[in-house]
This record gives C-alpha cells, sequence and structure tokens, in this order.
C-alpha cells in the first residue's frame, strides 16, 4: 500500500508537471505567436509610412581649432580608393559607394589603432542631396563631412571628436572657413559628438512619407540644438 501511494504520488506529480510544461509551451507559442504578428504589423507600416527628422549643422573655422584627445593612442591617415575593401568592410558601406565617393574627389581620413582601422570621415566638396527629404544642401565655399563611423568595439574614447578636429585642422589650413554636416535627431551618439567639436545646427526637415510621396514636410531655421 505504501509502494503503491508513493507511486501515485509519483505519478501525480510528473502529471501535473506534464499539464505545467503544456501550459507554459501554450503561452509561450501564444506569445511569440502575438510578437511575430506584432513585427509584421510594425514592418508593413513601416513600408507604408516613414517619418524622419534631419538636423543640417554647421562648423564655422573662424579660428584654428583644438584638436580634441581621444582616449587611444590613435593614428590617422588619409585613405584613398585603394583602401576601397577596407573601407567597406568596416561597417558595410558598399564598395560602389566608396568609388562614386572618390570619383566626385571626396576626400578620407581614416583613425588606426594598432595599424587597424577603427573609425573614418569624409570630406565632400559638392552640395548634397537627401532623396529622402527631398533638400539639397549647398555647401557654397564650405565642404560637407560625412558618413562617419567608428567601430562599435572603440565607442567612448572620443574617436569621432578625435577625427573631426583633425580634419578641421586640414580644413582651416586650406583657407576652408565652413564646415556643414548632418543628422538625423534621434541619433543621440553622433549628436553628442558634434556639439562637442562645436556644430550648431541650422536647419531642422521633418518629413512624413506615404508609399514614397511626401505627405508632409516642414523646414524650420535654427541657430541652436533642439
Amino acid at each position: 500500500m505504501e509502494g503503491s501511494a508513493k507511486n501515485g504520488y509519483t505519478y501525480d506529480r510528473l502529471g501535473k508537471k506534464r499539464q505545467s510544461l503544456r501550459q507554459i509551451t501554450r503561452h509561450t507559442l501564444l506569445r511569440l505567436r502575438r510578437l511575430t504578428w506584432k513585427k509584421i504589423t510594425n514592418r508593413l507600416a513601416s513600408l507604408i509610412y516613414k517619418k524622419a527628422t534631419l538636423l543640417v549643422v554647421l562648423k564655422r573655422l573662424d579660428q584654428p581649432p583644438q584638436i580634441e584627445i581621444p582616449g587611444l593612442s590613435v593614428e590617422c591617415r588619409p585613405l584613398n580608393s585603394s583602401h576601397t575593401r577596407l573601407i567597406s568592410e568596416l561597417n558595410g558601406l558598399s564598395k560602389e559607394r566608396i568609388a562614386t565617393f572618390f570619383a566626385e574627389g571626396a576626400r578620407c581620413l581614416g583613425a588606426f589603432y594598432n595599424n587597424q582601422l577603427i573609425a573614418y570621415s569624409w570630406c565632400h566638396y559638392q552640395n548634397r542631396q537627401f532623396p529622402f527629404f527631398s533638400y539639397c544642401l549647398e555647401v557654397k565655399a564650405g565642404i560637407y563631412i560625412g558618413p562617419n563611423y567608428v567601430d562599435t568595439e572603440f565607442r567612448g574614447n572620443r574617436i569621432h571628436g578625435f577625427l573631426l578636429t583633425k580634419i578641421f585642422e586640414l580644413l582651416y589650413k586650406e583657407g576652408c572657413r565652413q564646415v556643414w554636416s548632418s543628422v538625423l535627431i534621434n541619433n543621440h551618439a553622433s549628436i553628442k559628438g558634434l556639439k562637442s567639436t562645436g556644430f550648431i545646427p541650422q536647419k531642422q526637415i521633418e518629413v512624413s512619407r506615404i508609399l514614397n510621396s511626401i505627405a508632409r514636410q516642414h523646414l524650420k531655421e535654427l541657430n541652436h540644438w533642439p
């Protein structure tokens, strides 16, 4: 009798465990299903409706710039078309786009740590087009800086600021007095770097698109960070 009771107790425990597992499994499946549908819905919504805000920023080179000191021993070197694969492998910038940049006369400055490329910044001497915002930035006598990139492993070491100020130094010696750039308003890391190197917003462009057609476009003049 004792053995039967013991076995019955054991079976009862196992039965409850199996039932609990089935409940957990059903709960997990329902949760995954809801998450999947949510992702699908959000994805479809993003294809139909898109909204973004761009900040156009300006740095005036009225005096020789002060070089920002990085947290690592970094060396700056100019990059050219022979470095295309190296630039592309750093963050996936397409080789076609890199080739176009160089063909248009753009310059690229790279930051190396232990002989490894960990960051870069581009300088453009032509007006910049922003197709999503249906906007063209006229750089006039200045230049446009971007895109900029720092390897995720090395962020937080002031590499971005160091690169930008090294570019300012080169441009100032060449007689350039206006440096333009841009940033999406929700890119807080890049905004922090631009602020620290003296960029000031000039325009804020907010655009909403429905099926690739502009539903709303609002341009606001600025002279400070929003």
